[in-house]
């Protein structure tokens, strides 16, 4: 069980690794982006939210949270 946790763990940090030092900055954050987005349309499931039309409001107002940090926070 370790040992394919520990497969998955590598199989997962490098290509992540990869994009953090090689990538040019606007594909990251367009990556971390995406998987935020990903995870705030599960994360919906969990609030009970079982229209898709909720579910995409809320993923909305959690694009325009990246967004609004994205502007504040970039150089």
């Amino acid at each position: 069980m370790l040992k394919q946790r520990i497969i998955t763990a590598l199989m997962i940090a490098l290509p992540l690794l990869g994009v953090l030092f090689f990538a040019p900055a606007l594909f990251t954050v367009g990556l971390f982006a995406m998987i935020v987005l990903l995870g705030a349309w599960e994360w919906s499931g969990l609030l009970a939210l079982r229209s898709k039309w909720y579910r995409g409001v809320y993923l909305l107002l959690i694009f325009i949270c990246l967004s609004i940090a994205w502007n504040y926070l970039r150089d």
